[in-house]
């Protein structure tokens, strides 16, 4: 039979009330006798005592789980992301609970739906719905601390503020005397707009494009076909793989880069423009636990994690040094 409060209380010889009071950390519990809360944890050890989290969400009203949405964990970026959200809400006290949407569009509402009905405190939202879409909706209504990892004027974010980076990076190619760069990015980030204005300030020719796995192969042909010598990438993995097909075309590349994923070749990257997403997703993590426990306590909007220009050799320091997978992200073979 599973142990209670009331048998814990009984065995120490105190009242259910002193041991809920120790157990859940309460401001008063300082107050409790150090040899008592030691005959507790002993009886904890010894009757295998578990809190019932129902009981304790039906008591208070929270479940201490924060919820987590993302497209898949296949991908390597993600998997580690998951890894240190884990992690982080673990040692602050709470539980995670991931939702996963494999990349579409129709799955989010449902897995939001799946994490609400699952009574979450908060939730780290590291998909990208449309504004207007009925996922978005359903986050203005749920009535929880949300957080996004991705820019937005609906929620409080947490995103990579690169601009100064990008500057350094462009600078860099410049002065290695290139004069039209190609971008890649994601297109729901900040980076599109770092890398034009960055470009426009050294007058340099450049094109823009939206990471996209299925248009990579065309993404070369268009830079070949315009002489870009250089480009800067976020997302890079697949572009470097298409750019193996493609030996004669040799740009120099400044990649996107973190400890998440390691780059197998180093042949055509010059540089990086470095996130430390680890702080990023613990940082994440903290706002929303610290907005949880105290209500009062409001979100910033917009909030940064710095991102810094760095040479080819500490990439490769990095990667020697990290914990991350020692393979890029996978790319997906379109059929037909």
């Amino acid at each position: 039979m599973r142990a209670t409060l009331s048998d814990i209380a009984k065995q120490v010889g105190v009242s259910k009330s002193l041991v809920s009071m120790y157990l859940n950390n309460h401001r008063l519990s300082r107050k409790i006798a150090a040899e008592t809360k030691r005959k507790i944890d002993q009886a904890v050890r010894e009757l295998d005592y578990r809190p019932s989290f129902t009981a304790r969400a039906l008591s208070n009203g929270k479940t201490r789980t924060i919820g987590m949405i993302c497209g898949g964990i296949k991908n390597p970026y993600f998997a580690n992301l998951v890894e240190d959200a884990l992690e982080e809400t673990a040692r602050k006290g709470y539980q995670l609970l991931l939702g996963l949407t494999r990349w579409i569009p129709e799955e989010e509402e449902k897995s939001i739906k799946n994490l609400l009905n699952r009574q979450i405190d908060g939730l780290i939202c590291c998909v990208h719905p449309e504004e207007s879409s009925r996922t978005s909706e359903l986050l203005r209504q749920s009535r929880i601390p949300i957080i996004r990892l991705s820019p937005s004027d609906d929620f409080p974010s947490i995103c990579s503020d690169g601009s100064d980076a990008m500057e350094r990076a462009v600078s860099f190619l410049t002065a290695r005397g290139h004069t039209r760069i190609g971008g890649v990015f994601y297109e729901r980030s900040e980076w599109p707009e770092f890398f034009t204005e960055a470009c426009r300030k050294f007058a340099i020719e450049s094109e823009l494009c939206f990471t996209n796995v299925s248009q990579t192969e065309q993404y070369v042909e268009t830079f070949q076909g315009q002489n870009f010598s250089a480009l800067i990438v976020n997302g890079a993995p697949p572009l470097l793989a298409a750019l193996e097909h493609n030996p004669e075309y040799q740009p120099e590349i400044i990649v996107g880069c973190d400890d998440y994923t390691m780059y197998p070749s180093l042949d055509r990257i010059v540089g990086g423009i470095y996130t430390d997403s680890r702080r990023q997703i613990r940082t994440a993590v903290d706002l929303l636990i610290d907005k949880l426990e105290d209500p009062a306590r409001e979100i910033p909007l917009k909030n940064t994690v710095c991102s810094r220009f760095i040479s080819r050799e500490e990439i490769e320091a990095r990667q020697k040094q990290c914990y991350g997978v020692l393979t890029p992200f996978p790319v997906i073979e379109q059929k037909g």
